[in-house]
């Protein structure tokens, strides 16, 4: 079996009690459709049931989460759609993205642009001539600049990821949220690469927080979904229409939730995997942690020790290992990254990523475009010997 180093993109073991759900689940033919007839009783319950797990995971000190504040989708990038569709609601707002962000904020944000007459800016996150990420103080002022300079009668929104997917760089989402609401935005949180990898939760400066199931969570493709706070489901439009089962008299949208955002048969097999899913990563969070911690580290250290460009470190970091999830990025003088990640995968069966990732902004902020970068990225389900054989690989091909 090839060592899978291309975590980032999915995850690949899945959890027992997901299996052991999806088995049940298509055994006992549970396919009834929630809201439409017969059998629709089950569905409803295991889908409230979703909800209410999502909920606990999510919520934080300072935010309580009610299930019906969480939407199911079939991942992060339509939850992201929906969302910065959505925003027509408000007219033509001013909408910030980092320079981190992934096309399924970029594009969609920039559709928006052109749909609404929308504003959007880039917050430029790295140091031009060093190459390092800003410090979380240096963050928070850039931040406050941009938004300081929002077009007039413009309500500003900002959209951040948890975590870049090509670089690993955590961001200091909780500082951002709180310049952003200061200055009156609503916020948008992407967590397509943190949760199922770190402690993550919604907090009480974060309007609407992102999801996908098939990634840290260890669901199935297809499914994740957001959380968002009825103040500002409030302002969006609906991004889809269709049937929900509930006020069926009208010709429009329920205004209340889930069901304005909601509509369409659920994906009732992928929302009972991802409740089992959310529940095993509840209970196993800390070991999770733990293991790819330990893992993430040896394997810097071991890269660190190479002739290889390791990129996103932080202003006034001493350690390149902090502030980051399990996904690296590098190149190798003289050695094209896409030859090198067929290599690795042709001579010694080892899986890896590369190109842009679909974060052409990262890469560009980062001095990596247009060639991108070789991505390395791991969870708990690696172990050291993998790691060993990749860096034993990785010396037979470029010492």
């Amino acid at each position: 079996m090839p060592i899978n180093f291309n975590k980032a993109a999915t995850s690949q073991i899945k959890p027992q009690s997901v299996i052991e759900t999806i088995n049940s689940f298509v055994a006992s033919n549970s396919f009834h459709n929630a809201g439409r007839g017969g059998g629709e009783l089950k569905s409803m319950e295991g889908i409230l049931g979703a909800r209410y797990s999502i909920a606990k995971l999510l919520s934080g000190s300072n935010c309580k989460i009610s299930p019906n504040e969480v939407i199911f989708t079939s991942g992060a990038t339509e939850s992201l759609n929906m969302l910065i569709g959505g925003l027509s609601g408000l007219g033509s707002p001013n909408i910030v993205i980092s320079c981190f962000e992934h096309n399924s904020v970029a594009r969609p944000a920039y559709a928006l642009a052109e749909s609404c007459d929308a504003s959007i800016k880039v917050l430029e996150l790295v140091d031009e001539r060093s190459g390092k990420i800003f410090s979380t103080d240096r963050a928070a002022e850039a931040l406050k600049q941009v938004l300081d300079s929002a077009p007039v009668g413009k309500t500003s929104v900002f959209i951040c990821t948890n975590a870049s997917n090509v670089f690993g760089n955590i961001l200091p989402v909780d500082e951002l949220f709180k310049e952003a609401k200061r200055k009156g935005a609503y916020t948008i949180l992407d967590t397509a690469q943190t949760l199922g990898h770190i402690d993550t939760k919604m907090t009480d400066c974060t309007d609407a927080l992102v999801f996908t199931g098939h990634k840290g969570l260890g669901g199935l493709p297809g499914t994740g979904g957001f959380v968002i706070k009825p103040e500002f489901a409030d302002v969006l439009s609906p991004w889809k229409s269709g049937g929900t089962g509930s006020t069926s008299h009208l010709l429009t949208m329920p205004d209340f939730l889930p069901d304005k955002f909601e509509c369409g048969t659920p994906n009732t097999l992928g929302i009972a995997a991802l409740d089992a899913a959310a529940k095993y990563v509840a209970q196993n969070l800390d070991f999770i942690c733990r293991r790819e911690e330990e893992l993430k580290k040896r394997l810097i250290s071991e890269l660190l020790s190479l002739p290889v460009q390791l990129y996103g470190e932080f202003e006034g970091s001493h350690n390149f290992a902090d502030d980051r999830v399990p996904v690296i990025s590098l190149t190798v003088n003289g050695y094209d990254s896409a030859l090198l990640a067929d290599d690795l995968e042709q001579g010694y069966g080892i899986l890896t990523r590369t190109g842009l990732h679909c974060a052409p902004l990262a890469h560009t902020a980062m001095g990596t475009m247009p060639e991108g970068t070789l991505r390395v990225s791991i969870n708990s389900d690696n172990t050291e010997q993998e790691i060993e054989i990749f860096i034993n690989a990785l010396k037979s091909l470029i010492l």
